[in-house]
């Protein structure tokens, strides 16, 4: 769960939030220029660090704006494409320094991430209105190996995805069976293989659900999944070479002998354009009536 320049304020937000984060859901949080810490406050316990004010920064790009801290490795050493990052404000972050990953280059935190609960916090927003992080060729990157150390046990794959395929998706090991609801009502079996489930034929649009038997038990999941098939003239990148054999019949050759009567338009208005740019220039001698 990714909170960008959001806070839950009501209660039953709050009570969600924590819900999620205790059951070992994972939780970035990225701050907006009008931060408060009154704000923060409420979720300061989640987060296992300190939220202060947001504070101006004067980092234009000059020197590394990033140094390795304490905590966690986040990026792989030598370039990291966040080089000369430009910063104009940032969140007051206190928190331990082994969960503190980055620091700026005046040694205040800039991520501080706790994986054992899977819980991080950055000094800067997602936009560009507090730095220019999201410009960098390092941002992509970074996000990616945030969402790693931040997902639940088991929800990456094991092995990376081959293009054209549909990679397996591990189940917890208590599921002895699942199923799939589509959104027209139709419960489709899925077999498990070594604790994982491939699903490679959902094309219908709409919202699904899963139906799973867990400890002698079935219950039904959220619907928390829904496809999206655009009109397949729109996606098919088959590239067409035309058979230069087949000879074109008549009626297509007389049709295509004649320009639309748009493109004769076009033609006659750059003919007069250029009459009129020739007779500027002296080159054409238009005729006049004298008296």
């Amino acid at each position: 769960l990714v909170l960008a320049g959001v806070v839950p304020s009501s209660p039953s937000a709050l009570e969600t939030l924590r819900s999620f984060v205790e059951g070992g859901g994972g939780l970035l949080v990225a701050p907006s220029p009008a931060a408060r810490s009154i704000d923060l406050a409420a979720i300061e316990e989640l987060l296992r660090a300190h939220l202060g004010e947001v504070r101006e920064v004067a980092l234009a790009g000059e020197g590394p704006a990033l140094v390795p801290g304490e905590g966690p490795a986040i990026v792989p050493p030598g370039p990291t494409g966040l080089e000369g990052l430009s910063v104009r404000s940032a969140l007051t972050l206190e928190a331990d320094a082994e969960q503190t990953s980055l620091r700026l280059a005046d040694g205040a935190p800039f991520l501080v991430l706790d994986e054992e609960h899977r819980r991080a916090v950055l000094a800067v927003g997602l936009d560009d209105a507090m730095s220019d992080l999201p410009l960098r060729v390092g941002f992509v990157p970074l996000l990616a190996s945030l969402a790693q150390r931040l997902a639940r046990p088991g929800a990456l794959p094991d092995h990376p995805f081959v293009a054209g395929e549909a990679p397996p998706l591990r189940v917890a090991s208590d599921v002895s069976a699942l199923e799939i609801v589509t959104p027209t009502g139709e419960v489709m079996s899925r077999e498990l293989e070594h604790g994982a489930v491939t699903l490679d034929d959902l094309a219908e649009p709409g919202a699904y659900a899963v139906r799973v038997e867990q400890g002698g038990r079935v219950r039904e999941l959220d619907r928390a999944a829904l496809v999206i098939v655009p009109p397949a003239d729109e996606i098919d990148l088959t590239p067409h070479v035309p058979d230069m054999r087949e000879r074109p019949s008549a009626e297509t050759q007389r049709g295509e002998s004649r320009l639309p009567v748009e493109r004769w338009i076009y033609v006659l208005v750059g003919l007069l354009a250029a009459i009129e740019g020739f007779a500027r220039l002296g080159l054409v001698r238009v005729p006049t009536r004298t008296g």
